[in-house]
């Protein structure tokens, strides 16, 4: 398996995150990123580089009904890449292999999110 995502630090290190996507690393890393690849449900690497701040979220639902009933399943995953104000949200649909993009006002979201890096 390929790891969820590659980042590049300022400083020039590699970080290479987990294979397991309840825990992918991403709260690991301490320093500061200048790029970073995330890994894409259809199994290729989505770059994202030039932002001031990156964040990487799983979006995940719970089956009710059928063969499922109680599984936590994963819907979406989000990349975020914040440049000034601005904070763009990549949107992978697991069930699609589509990608949509949003744009945020940072002073909307800045509070939402932890964990950027």
């Amino acid at each position: 398996m390929k790891p969820l995502f590659i980042a590049k630090t300022l400083e020039g290190k590699e970080i290479i995150g987990n294979t397991d996507i309840s825990n992918p690393g991403w709260q690991y890393i301490m320093d500061d990123i200048k790029e970073v690849s995330f890994l894409l449900p259809n199994n290729e690497y989505f770059e994202m580089k030039d932002y001031d701040k990156y964040l990487y979220g799983i979006e995940v639902v719970m089956d009710l009904n059928g063969i499922n009933k109680g599984n936590l399943r994963i819907e979406k995953i989000h990349y975020f890449g914040k440049k000034g104000n601005i904070v763009d949200e990549f949107i992978a649909d697991i069930n699609t292999n589509k990608i949509n993009k949003l744009v945020h006002n940072w002073e909307d979201i800045k509070n939402k999110y932890r964990g950027w890096k």
